[in-house]
């Protein structure tokens, strides 16, 4: 229950996090013409998902955690600053990224909220990246703590980490649904709700079959970062793709992603399973420290590798639009 009554959180907190973005935006110049309603309720949502719904899912309605992480900026603990740094890289980002589009270069991707929501991601990316080393995840004493409570209390870190991230990937990648005519957001929600567990049961497979612990005490160990991986892997496609073998295959199997949501949905992936795998190289050497412990640098190796396969993705985005602008000229 306390899982639900966290997810119910962050519901709550995505269109109130909305409003307020989309509050800020036209108080800073965002356009209130009539055919940027829909532009900028797309933005609100994905900003609201970057900033609020983490947030909302993990403190609940305590104003004094609120105003500690977002006013005065003073994280305590791992989850705090994987809260607190992120939400401020998207909106430093996303400032950043306004920065363009007075300028009269009459580019495409000038337009409200192109390189805004360009921004926010790069932002929150590199929020990302930051929050695992300024976090002390790689020091002693937070090691030690999360040695201690994964496996073992019901908020361990892989379960708090996928209450911020699970929200997160199914509302996003639910608005950039294949045939929105024909699929609704919330089919899209659905077949990221069944792709969920149907990926985990994939991702505990290969764990296992490439020599992760099988032990009782693993067992919620392994749950948890079966289930963060098909987040990370299984999730977006699903919620996009559907039940499309054919899209599966050309982007798993083949690496032949098309268009900006496939880079999106195919370089993070590639990029968590290989950080995962790097990160799974310290376990077997006689270091006997804490963070050796399965799935500890596992799940850092994971997360770090998503990470840069969204900055990779972004990276290509622009690659592919430039050589684009370079053949219509």
């Amino acid at each position: 229950m306390q899982y639900w009554k966290a997810v119910g959180r962050a519901m709550v907190g995505l269109p109130a996090g909305a409003l307020v973005n989309a509050f800020g935006a036209v108080v800073l110049g965002a356009p209130i013409r009539i055919q940027y309603l829909t532009r900028t309720l797309h933005w609100s949502l994905l900003m609201s998902l970057f900033t609020v719904v983490p947030a909302a899912s993990v403190l609940g309605s305590s104003w004094m955690d609120w105003q500690r992480l977002f006013a005065n900026s003073k994280p305590r603990g791992v989850l705090e600053y994987m809260i607190c740094l992120p939400a401020h890289g998207a909106v430093i980002g996303a400032w950043f990224g306004a920065w363009p589009m007075p300028l009269d270069w009459e580019r495409p991707w000038q337009e409200w909220p192109i390189c805004v929501t360009y921004g926010a991601v790069v932002g929150y990316s590199l929020g990302m990246l930051a929050s695992l080393g300024s976090g002390g995840l790689l020091i002693k004493d937070r090691l030690l703590h999360v040695c201690s409570h994964l496996g073992i209390n019901r908020f361990s870190f892989g379960s708090q980490y996928e209450v911020v991230e699970a929200p997160l990937i199914i509302g996003i990648y639910g608005f950039f649904r294949r045939d929105p005519q024909h699929c609704s957001y919330w089919k899209a929600v659905g077949r990221a709700m069944v792709g969920l567990p149907a990926g985990a049961l994939v991702n505990a497979f290969g764990a296992v079959v490439l020599g992760a612990p099988i032990r009782i005490q693993y067992l919620t160990r392994t749950l948890y970062w079966s289930l963060l991986m098909s987040l990370f892997t299984v999730v977006p496609a699903a919620s996009v793709l559907g039940s499309s073998w054919m899209d599966w295959q050309r982007l798993f199997a083949n690496s032949k992603p098309r268009g900006v949501l496939e880079y999106m949905i195919c370089l993070p992936a590639h990029g968590a399973v290989i950080g995962a795998w790097f990160g799974a190289w310290p376990m077997p050497l006689d270091w006997e420290r804490p963070w050796q412990e399965w799935p500890i640098c596992v799940t850092y190796g994971a997360v770090v590798g998503y990470s840069l396969g969204m900055l990779a993705s972004l990276v290509c985005t622009f690659v592919q639009n430039g050589r684009h602008h370079v053949k219509g000229d």
